[in-house]
């Protein structure tokens, strides 16, 4: 572990991209259960790759035009430099970050390994498809969220069950999660029997636990008030991919335009 303060601010810009590329790798890749020394030594050697890619990038630049960037041997050889030129280096360090974490997603996403057609959520898709995903689809339709959310549900035993969704867990432990359905229209189909409504009989909520749980339907339900508003005209979406290209080379651009002008 580094004893001053500048080594451990050098580790913490170590580590901060290496974290950042393991963060992105989860999201678009899928887990192996490696150890953890395996991940220790992936996120240590990205974040070294990616530091010195960085550096290689800001010495380019910093060559076209001495000023538009701190001196790193000046920083490291003379106490009193950090002091004297304290904006320099925070505009250094920021372009650092930015360059830092820019790199890994653009490396990521343009790699083999990743579905662009979806995306590894590390939560429950409870979560994703009773709340997120809906209220997405809606705001991309120009609809409002959601009033509430029917769910049929088969549990392993072939018992069918429709309600109203009202509540769940988000844990990711399916054990330990439980889903609760609710009125209105709160039915059940025994295997081989009829629908028959169980709230004549005074059953408010049927938690069911999500071990117990073989498939689950749903069926979101927008509020109906009146005519729908008008349709939001969609753009065209521009790929992750594309977008984080665009965006380091932009940074770069950037980069060299503040060169060239400080020249």
């Amino acid at each position: 572990m580094p004893s001053t303060a500048g080594g451990l601010a050098g580790l913490l810009l170590i580590l901060a991209p290496g974290i950042w590329y393991e963060l992105i790798r989860q999201r678009s890749r899928p887990g192996r259960g490696d150890s953890a020394f395996v991940e220790v030594s992936r996120i240590l050697l990205a974040g070294v790759l990616v530091s010195l890619t960085a550096l290689i990038l800001l010495g380019g630049f910093r060559a076209l035009d001495p000023r538009l960037l701190a001196d790193p041997q000046a920083l490291l050889s003379q106490p009193g430099y950090l002091a004297a030129h304290l904006g320099l280096v925070a505009w250094t360090v920021a372009w650092f970050l930015v360059l830092t974490m820019t790199i890994p997603a653009v490396w990521l996403y343009n790699t083999p390994g990743k579905n662009a057609h979806a995306e590894i959520r590390q939560e429950s898709q409870w979560v994703s498809y009773f709340d997120r995903i809906p209220r997405r689809d809606a705001a991309d339709q120009g609809l409002p969220p959601p009033e509430f959310t029917y769910l049929q549900v088969r549990t392993a035993s072939g018992v069918l069950y429709r309600g109203r969704l009202a509540g769940y867990d988000n844990g990711l432990d399916l054990d330990a999660r439980e889903l609760t359905l609710g009125r209105p229209h709160l039915i059940t189909k025994p295997v081989g029997e009829p629908w028959e409504s169980l709230e004549p009989d005074g059953w408010s909520v049927v938690i069911i636990r999500g071990n117990e749980i073989k498939d689950i339907h749903v069926l979101n339900v927008v509020p109906d008030d009146g005519p729908a508003p008008a349709r939001r005209r969609r753009v065209p979406r521009i790929p992750a991919h594309s977008r984080l290209v665009i965006l380091l080379a932009l940074e770069l651009l950037a980069l060299g335009q503040l060169a060239a002008l400080g020249r």
